[in-house]
């Protein structure tokens, strides 16, 4: 999984993206089983 914050900062073609857009405010349960879920795909 890459972290890309803005889209100044890519800098190619991402194959297979998969985009969580917010302002996460700490990694509690709901975040972790969205960004495990994401990165599966």
């Amino acid at each position: 999984m890459n972290i890309i914050r803005g889209t100044k900062n890519i800098t190619g073609p991402i194959p297979y993206p998969v985009v969580a857009i917010g302002n996460f405010d700490g990694v509690h349960v709901g975040h972790q089983i969205l960004f495990r879920k994401a990165a599966e795909l």
